[in-house]
């Protein structure tokens, strides 16, 4: 230690504050970066850079007491050497080496708070980050939001990433000085720094080609990158307390990463991988010929490789069902899209080409149920059939516009102004202008499912709900195919719209068993109709033998009645009534039956009092001619009858010594008073 000199700490002191603002800036360059596009994506890489700011102070701390030490120290072997008459007021050299001991401070309670306050920086910064990172994620899976112009951010982040790699990498050589280990964990967040400004360029790179998959990415892989990074210094630091030291030794700080040590000394990191090699071979395997022909002709080999896949990317195979683009520098560089078939290009990176299936149908579901559900389930109007039901407006029905109001007018107040239904709209299309679909809009199928979300709400607003629930719901898939394609065309969308169909067309759920309830009055009122229009049927067949002959017959007795409030002609009279008469006699029905009936019972009543009349007649003849005579013959008639039904007995015994016995359980066996005492 007594051999070194201010002048080398001088020089570790002059790398750390190279390194300090090669590392501030790098922080400051990344953060612009990050907040001109999105801070969610690139701030971790702003935050791992800014993790290394307090290391590079410590160390620029560490080496300018370093370097105030040596100059104590030469000092005081100067006094020493000057004798002992040149101490000032006696002080020791222990009292004098102030430096020395703020130096033992720096190193017993700096390094290992820097390594502290740095594990906890990145690992909270880690924890924090990725939270937000997979928030946005899900939010932009198909977008890179704010980084539209990807250029300038990514040569700026490409020359961090040069600047900081130089840099790291002059640090890391004067780390092969022994005093100047310690800028080994300084150098390590450099190189780190280099690389991830590296993967930012790379990300930004992809994005310019409209490839964001890497972008999304890769605040997640920073995340556990600074995770690990955290991780390990916090771990580093717990094991240094328990590690047994040397007298004179300086422990390895916690902030000196052993896997950002990997990019500092890449050597190390090919002679593990030597190791690794012939462990697995069991011999040296690394000093044989094979191994040293392979390491002579690897370039050669990987040149070969590389043109071999640039010759591969001038070709390309066009399916039958694909079309391809070819683009140079991002722009087309032909009018017309490549057919079917193999075709040349320049290599990649100068013209890429982007095959595309233009005969494949595909298709979008709009209107009021764009997720259905994937249980099977029968569609019905009052069942949960769709993740969300977003209903669509309608005109109000016309019979509540034209319902008459207390005024007389129509309309009015308690009309709705509009109505609410349900639709499910299935919109099939395929690409038809490849150029077309590809320059003028930036998401062409997005473009037409706004077109056709637009055009299902117009075309359902001019008609009420009665119009689409009824007739004109078969209509409404090929009206709506004819504007979707004019709007299409209109817009330079380069698309074909084959088919739009009306899955299902229904009011709200929770009103469809209202809809339900009108439907089962209608048809009970048709049922009711045709049971009435059967009754009707039956009785006019019953009453005239047909329905036909029976509405005649009523037409010929509703003339009648007309001549007979007219009071006409009383020959005109009679012919009616013959006519109907004659109807209703060759009808041979109910009506004809209780006329025959009439008649005979008429005839009969006719007869039996004419004969009563004649009868009676002949009976006061007889009276007149023989009066006892007719008396004695009608009592006697008389007392015939009444004695026609009754019990005779003849007592033919004397009266006074007469015994009559009766069976009283016989009920017809009753006599009637009878005088005994009688002499007759």
């Amino acid at each position: 230690m007594s051999a070194l000199t201010p002048q080398s700490y001088q020089r570790a002191v002059a790398g750390a504050l190279l390194g300090l603002g090669a590392q501030l800036a790098a922080a400051a360059g990344l953060a612009a970066i990050a907040f001109a596009g999105d801070p969610i994506v690139i701030l971790p890489a702003a935050w791992y850079a800014a993790g290394g700011i307090p290391v590079w102070l410590c160390l620029l701390l560490l080496y300018h007491q370093h370097r105030l030490e040596r100059m104590e120290a030469l000092e005081a072997e100067r006094l020493a050497s000057a004798g002992p008459d040149t101490q000032l007021f006696g002080e020791t050299a222990a009292e004098l080496n102030v430096a020395q001991r703020r130096l033992e401070q720096l190193r017993r309670i700096g390094l290992p708070l820097t390594g502290l306050c740095t594990g906890i920086f990145l690992l909270a910064g880690a924890i924090w980050r990725i939270g937000a990172a997979e928030t946005w994620l899900s939010a932009h899976a198909e977008s890179a939001h704010g980084l539209t112009r990807p250029l300038l951010p990514m040569a700026f982040a490409l020359g961090i990433a040069f600047a900081t790699f130089l840099i790291g990498r002059y640090v890391a050589g004067m780390t092969r000085q022994a005093e100047w280990i310690l800028l080994r964990g300084g150098a390590g967040f450099l190189m780190g720094t280099a690389l991830v400004s590296a993967a930012v360029t790379l990300a930004l790179a992809f994005v310019h080609f409209e490839s964001y998959a890497l972008l999304h990415y890769l605040p997640f892989v920073l995340c556990v990158l600074e995770g690990l990074l955290g991780a390990e210094m916090l771990a580093g630091l717990v094991l240094n307390l328990y590690r047994p030291r040397k007298p004179g030794e300086t422990p390895r700080p916690a902030f000196d990463s052993r896997l950002l040590g990997l990019l500092t000394s890449p050597g190390s990191l090919a002679s593990a991988l030597q190791e690794a090699v012939n462990y697995q071979f069991g011999f040296e395997v690394t000093r044989s010929w094979f191994w040293k022909l392979l390491s002579r002709w690897l370039a050669p080999l990987a040149g070969v490789g590389v043109a071999a896949l640039l010759l591969l990317s001038c070709l390309v195979k066009v399916e039958p069902q694909q079309q391809a683009l070819v683009l140079r520098f991002g722009e087309l560089s032909r009018s017309e899209p490549l057919e079917p078939g193999l075709h040349l290009k320049w290599p990649w990176p100068v013209e890429r080409a982007e095959l595309y299936d233009v005969t494949r149908i595909r298709q979008i579901v709009v209107g009021s149920h764009a997720h259905l559900k994937d249980d099977q389930a029968p569609i019905l109007w009052n069942n949960q059939h769709a993740e969300a039901e977003e209903l669509l407006l309608v005109a109000p029905p016309r019979a509540l516009i034209q319902m008459p109001q207390g005024n007389g007018e129509t309309g009015g107040g308690k009309a709705p102004s509009v109505s609410l239904l349900a639709a499910e709209v299935f919109l099939n299309f395929r690409i038809k202008d490849l150029v077309a679909y590809s320059r003028h809009q930036k998401d062409p199928e997005a473009a037409l499912v706004a077109l056709a979300e637009r055009e299902t709400a117009r075309v359902l607003l001019a008609g009420d709900e009665d119009t689409w629930l009824g007739p004109e719901r078969a209509a409404l898939g090929p009206k709506l195919r004819e504007l979707l394609q004019a709007e299409a065309d209109r817009e330079r969308l380069g698309l074909d719209v084959v088919f739009v169909g009306m899955a299902g067309i229904h009011p709200p759920q929770e009103v469809a068993e209202a809809f339900h309830r009108v439907v089962q009055a209608h048809q009970e009122r048709e049922a009711r109709i045709e049971v009435a229009l059967r009754e009707a049927i039956g009785k006019l067949a019953a009453a005239a033998g047909t329905p036909e002959l029976a509405r005649s017959i009523g037409t010929e007795i509703e003339r009648l009645e007309t001549l007979r409030q007219s009071q006409g002609d009383a020959a005109a009279l009679a012919a009616q009534e013959t006519k109907i008469e004659t109807l209703l006699q060759a009808a041979g029905g109910e009506a004809s039956k209780r006329i025959a009936e009439a008649r005979a019972y008429r005839h009969e009543r006719e007869n039996a009092e004419r004969a009563k009349a004649e009868r009676f007649e002949r009976e006061l003849l007889a009276y007149a001619r023989a009066p006892r005579l007719y008396r004695m013959r009608r009592y006697l008639e008389v007392l015939a009858d009444g004695l026609a039904e009754r019990r005779k007995y003849l007592l033919l015994a004397d009266r006074r010594n007469l015994t009559v016995r009766f069976d009283l359980k016989d009920q017809g066996a009753e006599l009637a008073p009878v005088n005994m005492q009688s002499k007759e």
